[in-house]
């Protein structure tokens, strides 16, 4: 069953001021340190990310030194 109300309609409606969303900073070093070894995966032609990412975190990383 459609919507009594339109798409534009909740556009119009949505409040216009800025949301700030707060993000640890482990969160962040844990995204960087997957982007980066998927960037070294694509660097060396592997296409199948390591099976144990997550489980080891390499001691040259930001995630290895905030942690809380």
């Amino acid at each position: 069953m459609p919507s009594p109300v339109s798409p534009q309609e909740i556009l119009d409606n949505a409040p216009s001021e800025p949301r700030y969303i707060r993000v640890d900073a482990c969160v962040i070093a844990y995204f960087g340190d997957f982007l980066h070894a998927f960037h070294q995966g694509l660097r060396k032609g592997v296409t199948e990310a390591p099976r144990s990412f997550g489980r080891t975190i390499p001691s040259n990383t930001a995630s290895a030194h905030s942690r809380s």
